[in-house]
C-alpha cells in the first residue's frame, strides 16, 4: 500500500488512478487497509489524473460507496478530484455520496508559451488541414484511412505514428521527454501552416451507458489556445461537455451536430465534413479562421480564467492538503 498511498496528518491520497482497473476484490482488500484512517476523521482524496473513464470505474465507484456505508463511514469523506464535466458524471458523485471538485489536469500545460508567442494565419498555407496521432487508436486508423483513400491527406499535414507514416520530420527524441510534453509540442510551424484542425483524442467510442464520458488531454487544451477551428474526434457530447466549461466552439462556420451522434454516425458525419471542407479553396478557408477570431480569443482567455477557478476553488476547500494535491495532480500548477 505504501506505493499507493501517502498518509498526512488528518487526510491520505491515493497516487494513481487505480480504479480504473482494480477488480471487486482488490478494492475491498484495499479499502480493509484504509478504513481505520476513515474511522478516525480522515478524508482521502482521489484523482480521475488523465485517465479516461471506462465501466469498471462506474462499477467501482458504487462498490466503494457501499464499502464505506457499511462501515458507517459517510461517503463524503472520500473525495473525487474529477475531470469528465458532464452533468451525468457529477450526478453519478452526488448520488453515491462522494464529495467532489472538478480539476482538469492538463489545462495548465497544455499551452506553452510558444504557442501564444508564434501564431499568424494567411491565405495561402501550406496545407488545409493539421491530423497529427501518435498512438493507436481505432478512431484514428479509421479516419486515416479514410482520408487516404479519398486523397485528403495530400492537403493535409498528418502523421500516423504506429505506422512511422507522416509527410514531414517528426523529433523522435521528445518520446524521451516525460508524457506531459507531447511528441507533437515543437511543430508550431505545422499548427500555422494549415487551415482546419482534426483532434483525435484520446477516447471515441461510446462504452458507458447512462453517462456522457468526455476525456479532455492535452489535445484539447492545447487546441484552444491556437487561432484555428477544429474537428474533434471524440466520445459523444464531448463539444457539449466543453461548453459547459465555458469554452466556445464552431458552430455555425463548421457543422458540428455530429458531437450528438453515436459512434457510428458519428464517424459518418465527420468524414462528410472533412470531405465538405476539403473542397473549399484556401481563400475560403481564410475566410472561415477569420470569422472565428473572437471564438480563439474567447477561449485564450477563458483558459486562464477557468484554470484560476479551479485552483481557487480547489485552494478554498482544502487548504490543509493543497501541497499533497499539487504532488497528486501531477502537472497541476498552483497561482
Amino acid at each position: 500500500m505504501k506505493n499507493i498511498v501517502d498518509i498526512f496528518d488528518n487526510f491520505i491520497v491515493i497516487k494513481r488512478p487505480i480504479f480504473v482497473s482494480y477488480n471487486r476484490e482488490e478494492i475491498i482488500d484495499f479499502f480493509n487497509q484504509i478504513l481505520p484512517y476513515f474511522n478516525n476523521g480522515y478524508k482521502c482524496f482521489y484523482a480521475e489524473n488523465g485517465e479516461p473513464i471506462n465501466n469498471d470505474y462506474i462499477k467501482n465507484l458504487q462498490i466503494i460507496s457501499d464499502i464505506l456505508t457499511s462501515n458507517n463511514i459517510n461517503p463524503n469523506k472520500f473525495v473525487i478530484l474529477y475531470e469528465n464535466n458532464s452533468e451525468s458524471h457529477k450526478k453519478l458523485l452526488k448520488n453515491l455520496g462522494f464529495e467532489y471538485a472538478l480539476h482538469i489536469r492538463w489545462i495548465t500545460d497544455a499551452t506553452p508559451k510558444e504557442f501564444l508567442d508564434n501564431q499568424f494565419l494567411s491565405n495561402n498555407l501550406d496545407k488545409k488541414f493539421l491530423f497529427l496521432n501518435r498512438k493507436f487508436k481505432h478512431h484514428r486508423v479509421e479516419l486515416y484511412q479514410y482520408l487516404k483513400n479519398e486523397n485528403i491527406l495530400n492537403n493535409t499535414y498528418y502523421s500516423a505514428k504506429w505506422l512511422n507514416d507522416s509527410n514531414f520530420e517528426e523529433d523522435y527524441e521528445s518520446e524521451k521527454v516525460r508524457l506531459r510534453v507531447d511528441v507533437h509540442d515543437h511543430l508550431f510551424e505545422l499548427y500555422n501552416q494549415s487551415y482546419i484542425h482534426i483532434i483525435t483524442e484520446t477516447k471515441c467510442e461510446d462504452v458507458i451507458e447512462n453517462i456522457d464520458v468526455s476525456f479532455f488531454s492535452e489535445k484539447t487544451f492545447r487546441h484552444l489556445a491556437f487561432n484555428r477551428p477544429f474537428i474533434m474526434v471524440a466520445e459523444k457530447n464531448h463539444i457539449k461537455t466543453l461548453q459547459s466549461l465555458g469554452f466556445k466552439t464552431f458552430h455555425p462556420y463548421i457543422d458540428e451536430s455530429y458531437d450528438e451522434l453515436d459512434y457510428n454516425e458519428r464517424m459518418k458525419k465527420i468524414k462528410q465534413i472533412i470531405i465538405d471542407l476539403n473542397k473549399k479553396s484556401k481563400e475560403e478557408l481564410f475566410e472561415l479562421c477569420k470569422n472565428c477570431e473572437n471564438i480563439f480569443e474567447h477561449n485564450r482567455l477563458h483558459l486562464i480564467e477557468i484554470s484560476k477557478s479551479i485552483q481557487s476553488n480547489i485552494k478554498e476547500r482544502y487548504p490543509y492538503a493543497l501541497q499533497a494535491i499539487n504532488k497528486l495532480i501531477t502537472n497541476y500548477k498552483f497561482i
